[in-house]
């Protein structure tokens, strides 16, 4: 009798042990049916996303089939455009030149005698030819420049000699205008390889600036020789310019501060013409201002880069 009660009693355990286990396999079945229907779900948005990534490359590659259709429109408009600023520019100063001609004969007295007063009137003309001029050299050079197109003829240049010829040319405006041109160069040569001529221009396009805004005080122009390039700066006692406004200094047709008090309107493209320049040489240049006190400007210029040295050629000192 025991072992019969002790069968069914290990039958009533083997059945709960049974039992237990079709639970476990219910369970698993519906976590598989679960697990099945979010794999499902993720097949369908996967499925759509990669038919959203298919239009979507289409879309980019439409896109940027419109975009190189575009940028081949704007480079043609661009060359239409410096193709022009050529042109007009060349075919402007030929007459420029003839006019420039015939009013200096007429103030010479070449044609007769002229009284005061039309001689008055011929130097103002004569100024506004001479500003025109310098507005179609701008705006020509600035298309050079833009276009890769503007060419340095580099050459062994000391630029104290050349800082002090360029402020000779400016010492009977500054007199005229009751301001005080001061030198601060070093002692010994300060010699770079650069283009003469464009160097020459950045001096020009930077006294001239600040002469346009300064009232009273002193314009100084500094060279200081250091030991791996030549530092120059333009310093004076004029408005300057306010602190929101230098990052845009040196962009194109930029102008600042009180346009209608400066003693001469230009075209906006000095300071940016002389920064191309500079950066053409691998030098730097900035600007500190102080609202009210004054402006000075700095660039530098590599005393030798010999790579860009014609064969041959001696370095001084070396």
């Amino acid at each position: 009798m025991e072992d019969k009660d002790k069968t069914k009693e290990e039958l009533i355990e083997e059945i709960k042990v049974i039992k237990a286990r079709l639970a476990n396999l219910q369970d698993l079945e519906n976590k598989y049916k679960s697990a099945e229907l979010g794999l499902k779900k993720a097949k369908e948005e996967l499925e759509i996303e990669a038919w959203g990534h298919a239009k979507t490359n289409e879309a980019i590659k439409y896109l940027y089939k419109e975009l190189d259709k575009k940028n081949k429109e704007l480079q043609t408009l661009d060359k239409l455009k410096t193709d022009f600023i050529n042109i007009a520019s060349h075919e402007l100063r030929t007459p420029l030149t003839i006019i420039r001609e015939g009013i200096s004969q007429v103030l010479d007295g070449i044609h007769g005698q002229i009284t005061p007063e039309q001689r008055e009137f011929l130097s103002i003309c004569l100024e506004d030819v001479d500003r025109l001029k310098r507005v179609v050299s701008d705006i020509l050079d600035i298309s050079k420049i833009e276009a890769g197109r503007f060419k340095l003829i580099k050459e062994q240049v000391d630029i104290v000699s050349l800082a002090k010829v360029v402020i000779a040319s400016f010492y009977p405006k500054v007199k005229s205008m009751g301001l005080e041109m001061r030198e601060n160069f070093c002692k010994q040569a300060a010699i770079a390889y650069v283009d003469k001529d464009s160097i020459i221009r950045v001096f020009i396009n930077l006294i001239s600036n600040a002469l346009k805004f300064t009232d009273k005080g002193y314009i100084e122009i500094s060279v200081r020789d250091k030991p791996t390039d030549i530092e120059c700066s333009i310093s004076d006692t004029g408005r300057g310019i306010s602190e929101e406004d230098i990052p845009q200094v040196f962009g194109k047709f930029e102008q600042f501060g009180n346009t209608e008090m400066a003693k001469e309107k230009g075209t906006g493209l000095g300071l940016s013409i002389a920064k191309s320049i500079i950066e053409l040489h691998q030098g730097d240049i900035w600007v500190k201002s102080i609202l009210n006190k004054g402006t000075k400007f700095t660039f530098t210029l590599p005393k030798y880069i010999e790579k860009d040295m014609p064969e041959g050629e001696d370095i001084p000192g070396v």
